[in-house]
This record gives structure tokens, sequence and C-alpha cells, in this order.
């Protein structure tokens, strides 16, 4: 016995009997006797059916309320109702009631509902399908969803799909179960594959992927990479490939939607799950993978040393020496690093047909130079300061501490063995100077020689930029290009020396340039005065 919401059902080997109280509306309706408005509707229908006269006197006579209430009862009682004959009987019952004028005031969507409730209700009752669920069940415990899916696990598919055209119910779900039950079937490939191409057409809400990977598992791997061409969708196409182990496929795949992130994970997934070789041979036949997978260890620092087998196995020293010299980077031990560098440095020094890269091998010699400079400069200074920055850098950070004799001896060997370009020295010298707010060095600098090596203008350009107009005054007063003297005096405001100088050296060009910086009037009324003059 299993208790039911309105009665109990009884199990038995042969038979499932239900139990349950008679429902109100059909007691009202059939009682012997019964003078509800129900019973008197129900009567009234079957004196016209024998096409007795004065049979709807009755429901005239009725005022609205007592017709309203006979027309809610049948149509309840219809649904409580098992046997189809009944059903008929009320539900005609009702629709004589609802022609009455008094009844206008009926839902009749009420009407509507209870017909197709009753017509599912029935399909299922059918012995065949066993589910025999009153009216109150089926709306209280199930939805036509919940049904559905019911009905598709007991792979009554066919009573299914009905259920979902006749309630307007999407059946993707249906049709999917009932491809991937079929490719499991002992049909033959072909019939399989067409039988599912006419049931799912084009339909791009049904994933031929799901239906493939249920092939597959079913140990039908033929019938699977069949099923995956209907696939459109490209990243569970791939999924799918990689699941069965058709890793070239897969990438040839990813490769022609043009998906970056697509390639990227059949390229993960090849690198843990295939050996080295393989994964070369992979990526030699892709040109979009091997890129892809350079960038990826790139960005991740990742994987390296199967990066660098790459490239010596495709030969490419050059990509090998720049792997080399990259990873020198992140190296925190000295020897390490330059142990690196000298790697890569005899890689590059000669590459596949005797090309020689003489810049590259000077670049790696100078990095080696480099850091042992910085070596020794740390222990100068006693803390790790200098090693890792670059040239600029450390030539700069010297200078901050060049009442140290010693560090300053080291630069300038440094200076001397790398062959930094002098120009590029004073640069330097320069910008820490008027950073560091050092003016007094910065005058002595610009007074080691009599016409410095880089001129005036950025000894005036880096006060300018550390605001100190002033100090950048002195410099400027000694620059000889003229326009390069205007065009400071302008960066400092002093627009009376900027007019004055391009007024004596007749330049209409240079006072237009000053005329255009300013929207002082003033200023512009003298600059218009002076270039009359010039006219």
């Amino acid at each position: 016995m299993i208790s039911e919401i309105d009665g109990v059902r009884i199990l038995t080997h042969n038979s499932c009997e239900f139990i349950q109280r008679v429902p109100d509306s059909l007691y009202d309706v059939f009682n012997f006797g019964s003078i509800h408005p129900g019973a008197i509707l129900m009567e009234c229908h079957e004196q016209l059916m024998e096409s007795k006269s004065m049979s709807i006197k009755p429901l005239r006579n009725m005022n609205q309320k007592q017709l309203i209430n006979a027309v809610k009862t049948c149509l309840e009682a219809s649904g409580h109702e098992i046997d189809t004959a009944q059903q008929s009987k009320l539900l005609n019952a009702v629709a004589l009631g609802k022609k009455m004028p008094k009844c206008i005031k009926f839902p009749h969507n009420d009407f509507y509902d209870m017909i197709k409730n009753l017509r599912v209700l029935n399909a299922i009752r059918e012995p065949s399908i066993g589910i025999p669920l009153t009216i109150t069940q089926y709306k209280e415990y199930f939805t036509p969803n919940l049904l559905v899916d019911r009905l598709t696990a007991r792979y009554e598919h066919r009573l299914a799909i009905e259920i979902c055209k006749y309630l307007n119910i999407n059946n993707n779900n249906v049709v999917l179960h009932w491809a991937c039950a079929k490719v499991c079937s002992n049909l033959s490939n072909e019939v399989i594959v067409e039988s599912i191409k006419e049931k799912v057409g084009d339909r791009s809400d049904i994933s031929f992927a799901i239906i493939a990977m249920t092939a597959f598992r079913s140990g039908k791997n033929e019938l699977a990479r069949i099923l995956l061409e209907f696939e459109k969708n490209p990243t569970e196409k791939v999924s799918v490939l990689l699941t069965m182990g058709e890793t070239k496929l897969a990438m040839e795949v990813a490769e022609c939607a043009m998906d970056t992130d697509l390639l990227y994970m059949v390229i993960i997934q090849l690198m843990n799950s295939v050996d080295e070789e393989v994964f070369f041979e992979y990526l030699s036949d892709s040109e979009q993978g091997s890129k892809l997978f350079e960038h990826y260890v790139t960005q991740t620092a990742t994987e390296r040393e199967k990066l660098r087998k790459l490239y010596s196995k495709q030969q490419r020293s050059v990509e090998e020496y720049k792997l080399f010299f990259m990873e020198s980077f992140v190296e925190d031990d000295v020897e390490h690093r330059i142990e690196k560098i000298k790697q890569g440095g005899k890689l590059i020094k000669y590459v596949k047909g005797g090309y020689n890269h003489p810049k590259d091998v000077d670049i790696a010699q100078k990095n080696i130079t480099l850091l042992r400079y910085q070596v020794d400069m740390d222990k100068i200074v006693n803390q790790t300061f200098f090693y890792g920055l670059s040239l600029a850098d450390t030539i700069s950070y010297a200078i901050t501490q060049e009442k140290s004799t010693e560090l300053m001896k080291c630069v300038e060997s440094m200076i001397e063995e790398l062959e930094v370009d002098p120009k590029r020295y004073w640069f330097i010298r320069c910008k820490v100077y008027a950073k560091n707010k050092q003016w007094n060095a910065l005058e002595e600098l610009s007074k080691e020689e009599d016409e410095p090596l880089i001129g005036f203008v950025p000894f005036a350009e880096y006060c300018i930029e550390s605001g100190e107009l002033e100090e950048a005054q002195k410099y400027i007063e000694r620059v000889k290009d003229t326009e390069a003297k205007v065009l400071l005096y302008l960066a400092t405001k002093n627009y009376g020396e900027s007019i004055n100088i391009a007024f004596s050296e007749k330049s209409k060009y240079l006072l237009n340039i000053i005329y255009s910086t300013t929207t002082n009037l003033t200023i512009r009324k003298e600059i218009e005065n002076r270039i009359d003059l010039l006219s």
C-alpha cells in the first residue's frame, strides 16, 4: 500500500488499484436524486441527447450564480472521472452550460485546459504506458515538463514528443535522449545516422557532440566520428575529439575555428597527455599551434625546457638563444645567470648555413661583463643593490653614491670596457644631478669642457623638468641655437626674452610660434607690432 495525496494505491503482483474517497464534484453530479445545479445540468444534457422537449428549461430557470456553479462542478467532475465515456458526457454538459447567456462570465480557458489535461492523462493511463495518475496528483506533484522527463526516462519517446507538441513544450531533451538511445542500438551506422539526421535535421539547439560521446562510450568510435561532423559548435566538437584521443583532428578543428582559447586547450591537453616526441610532431605540423605554444611559455614562464627542446629539434638556434637569454633574467644566482647567457651565446655564434651573428654574441658578452661589474659594486656598497639593473640604472645609482671613490672607479672601468657612448654617459649624469637637485654638481659638469658634449639644451630641459626655472635660466643663456633658445624661454614662460631674441634674429617664423603658444592679449599685441616692424 502506498499513500497518495488523494487516496491509497494498492500494488499486487498482477495489478495496481487505487482507492479514494469519491470527490465532492462527482458525488454532487451522480448521486441518486441529487438536486445540485451540476446534476441538473448533466440531466439536461442527457435529455437533450435523447431529443426530449423542454430539456434546457431548468437551465433557463437558474440564476447566474447557480448556472456558473453547475458548469464548474461538471468540469471538476470530468477531471476526477477515470472513464473516458463519462468524461465526454461531463465535458459536453459543460459545453452546453457555457452556451447559456447567463454563463458569459465563466472563464473559458478553464474548459480548454481541462481538455488538454484529460487528453494527457488518458494517454499515460493506457496499459502500455502504465502511469495511472489522477488529476490531483498531476497538478500537485507533476508539471508537464516533469511528466515528459519521466516518459523519456522510460524510453517512451514517441508519446513524450507528442505531448511536447500538444502542450507546446521544448522537446530538445527528448530528441537528444532518443538519439543517444538510437546510437546504442544494434542497427548499422548508416541507418542510425540517417535516422538521427531525419529527426534532428538542422536544429542548432541539439548537441551532436553529446550523441557522439554516447556512441564513443558504447564502443562505436567510427559512428562517433561521423556524428561529430554534424556538430556546429567547435568547442564541444574539440572537447569530444580530445576525449576520443583524436588530438590531431582536434587541433585541425581548433585552427579552422580560428579560436585561440580553443587551440590553447588542445595544446595544453597534448602537452599533458602525450610523449614529447609526439607533441613536437603535432606542433611541427601546426604553425599556428607552434606560435601559440611559444607565446604560452613566454607569458607563463613554464615549460621552457620543453620549448627549448622544440627549438633544438626544429634547428631554430636564434630562438633558442633568446630563450636562454630570457631565462637568465629570472636567475637569482649570478653564476647561473652568466652560464645561461654563455649557453645562448654558443648557440647564436653560428647558426644553420654558417651565418654569423656578431651583434648578438657581443650583446651576450656585454651582459656577462655588466653582471660581473654589478657583483663587484654590490660588494663595495656591502649590499645587493646593483645586481640585475640595466646599464643606465647601474650608472645612475652609482652616480648618486659618487662620494665612494672606489665605486666611481669601478663605474669608469665598466664604461670603458663596455664602450658606453660618451654622450650617453653625459646624458645620464646630467639627468641624475637634475633629478636629485644637485645643482652645484650639475654646474661643475657643464664646466668640465668649454662646450659640453651634449650641449646646454639637455641641462636646461632637465632643470625645467625638475621645476627649477631659475637654474634653467643659467643654461638657456648659453644655448647657441636660436630656435632651441626661444623654445626653452617659452617653456619657462619668459615671453619677453623669447620675443626679443626672435625679433633680433628677424624671424617671423619664431614670432608666429610664440604667438600661437599664448592667449594673453598684451603679449599677442606686442608680437603683432614686432611682426609689422619686420614687414
